[in-house]
């Protein structure tokens, strides 16, 4: 995977990934539709699962790796679509 793979080579290897989401709009349930759930989930789901995934599988002969996803906020009430996919 290219991120990884960039981040190592500039930063020697990872044990850490932290995970925060980095796509949200403001949108409340008013203006909430498919479009804006699906690039949510694409940013905040899809891409950080397949970073996970990726990331274990490069620590699977050894277990020295750890990941974490932060909680969601609730202190940003208009913001529907990432709070759900958090």
């Amino acid at each position: 995977m290219r991120l990884l793979d960039e981040t190592e080579s500039r930063l020697g290897p990872t044990s850490i990934l932290i995970n925060n989401a980095a796509y949200s709009t403001d949108d409340g349930y008013e203006r909430l539709d498919a479009a804006t759930i699906d690039a949510h989930y694409s940013v905040n789901m899809r891409a950080a699962v397949l970073l996970a995934a990726q990331f274990a599988r490069r620590f699977a002969s050894d277990g020295d790796g750890s990941s974490t996803s932060p909680p969601a906020s609730d202190s940003v009430p208009c913001q529907t679509s990432w709070r759900t996919v958090r």
